[in-house]
């Protein structure tokens, strides 16, 4: 509640539906419920989040407040499609599979990706991961469609790995640069192997569910798997390798740019009236290229001489009020007081 008297939102409802049917996922599979039965409850928790995030991106191509009811009821109509699978397992898959389809035909129709496609380097990439994300999602919301309630054999296999592989893990390598750096401080620039990972990811997908389990051919479906791991593991060694040659890139940066400290001993320190080298000082004291006497007496480069008068080498000596820069004598001639 707090987040939503801070900023009600459409796509706070959407991600607020999703921690829901997290909840009753959970709650279902400790009342005893199988995994293949709570399935659709998984599903609504991650695609709902998800699109939830995609849709406050959306806001920044000025979205239209129609566009937001829209989506608002492809939502409800996921959310009515999950709960109608525990009473009447085939009207929810209807649902759920016309409800996934039709959010995410709003996905390619408003998200930024569409547009993203047409760049460059990270953006290009992120484009490409989420509208292949989005196609996977679509043919699981076609499975569940035309299919109807699905929670065994290779049917099932191709909605799981379309769903989790094919459309959660390309959401995950989409925003990975962008959010891990946010996350871990470590910096996570884009490199274009870890679109060749993708691209693996995708291939492996599409041989293992589309010809693997949709038309079962085993060595396929067998092929497919080996990669889609493969694809998985280059993904996280490329991130983390080219995470750990940034650091170190920045590190060095670092150290090359840090100015140098100033000298310790020697620095000349200045004292109370004490004055820079060729100023004169004026008063009864004296004060000489480098050094200050105060009084009376005179001061002396590097030595202090006091008594009626006294001058040292290079030391500026006063006598009631008298200064001179450089070297000055000052004397009393008993013959000539003054």
């Amino acid at each position: 509640m707090r987040f939503w008297h801070r900023q009600p939102s459409v796509a706070l409802l959407a991600q607020a539906a999703g921690a829901v049917t997290a909840l009753g996922a959970a709650l279902l599979w400790l009342g005893g419920l199988d995994v293949p039965r709570t399935l659709p409850w998984l599903v609504a928790f991650l695609v709902l989040t998800i699109a939830g995030e995609r849709l406050e991106l959306a806001r920044v191509g000025a979205l239209a407040p129609s566009a937001e009811r829209t989506f608002l009821g492809c939502v409800g109509a996921v959310v009515t499609g999950v709960v109608t699978t525990l009473m009447w397992p085939a009207t929810g898959s209807l649902l759920l599979g016309a409800g996934l389809l039709a959010l995410v035909a709003w996905l390619v129709v408003h998200d930024v990706a569409r547009r993203l496609l047409r760049s460059t380097g990270l953006p290009r990439f992120t484009a490409a991961c989420l509208l292949a994300g989005y196609t996977w999602l679509g043919l699981a919301g076609t499975l569940w469609l035309l299919a109807g309630p699905v929670t065994d054999g290779t049917r099932y296999d191709a909605l799981v790995h379309a769903v989790f592989l094919g459309f959660v893990m390309s959401m995950i390598m989409a925003h990975a640069p962008v959010i891990l750096p946010a996350v871990l401080r470590r910096p996570l620039p884009y490199h274009p192997a870890l679109a060749v990972a993708a691209w693996l990811l995708h291939l492996s997908l599409a041989l293992r569910v589309v010809i693997g389990d949709l038309r079962d051919v085993r060595g396929a479906w067998q092929l497919g798997g080996a990669l889609n791991i493969a694809a998985v593991l280059l993904f996280v060694l490329t991130a983390a390798s080219a995470s750990v040659t940034a650091t170190r890139r920045a590190s060095a940066v670092a150290r090359t740019t840090t100015p140098r400290r100033p000298a310790g001993p020697g620095a000349a320190a200045a004292s109370s009236g004490a004055a820079d080298s060729g100023a004169a000082a004026a008063g009864p004291g004296a004060a000489g290229s480098g050094a200050a006497a105060a009084g009376p007496g005179a001061a002396g480069s590097g030595a202090a001489a006091a008594g009626p008068g006294a001058a040292g080498s290079g030391a500026a000596a006063a006598s009631s009020g008298s200064a001179e820069t450089g070297a000055a004598t000052v004397s009393v001639d008993p013959r000539n007081p003054r």
